[in-house]
């Protein structure tokens, strides 16, 4: 089965599928992340904040939030079902000094909670 998905206005720089169903998150240089439904193409919802391009996401491991790290020096935690945003953190990095992981491999993870 093929699907075009139609929403972003630039290019995808990360995408995600959730392993429990069949939906997907995207990220893209026109600043917003998308939950698409696979299947039918639809998007289900669009997550605006950022201020610059989406470097990297990642969808936590029990697949409730998905953070975003951006160009705009700010890392995101979103609820993956209204769409709200949680927490922002603000200057996490400067666009000139972006940490090795996300600058040379665009990666952004989740840890497990250390108590």
């Amino acid at each position: 089965m093929q699907q075009v998905l139609r929403g972003h206005t630039s290019a995808i720089t990360s995408l995600a599928f959730l392993s429990s169903d069949t939906r997907l998150v995207s990220a893209s240089r026109d600043e917003t992340l998308r939950l698409w439904d696979a299947i039918s193409g639809d998007t289900l919802q669009t997550l605006a904040g950022h201020t610059g391009e989406i470097l990297a996401l990642a969808i936590s491991p029990d697949e409730t939030s998905v953070a975003s790290a951006g160009s705009d020096g700010t890392i995101r935690w979103w609820d993956v079902e209204s769409g709200d945003q949680r927490r922002k953190l603000v200057k996490a990095w400067c666009k000139e000094h972006l940490p090795v992981s996300v600058q040379a491999q665009r990666r952004l993870a989740f840890f497990p909670q250390i108590p």
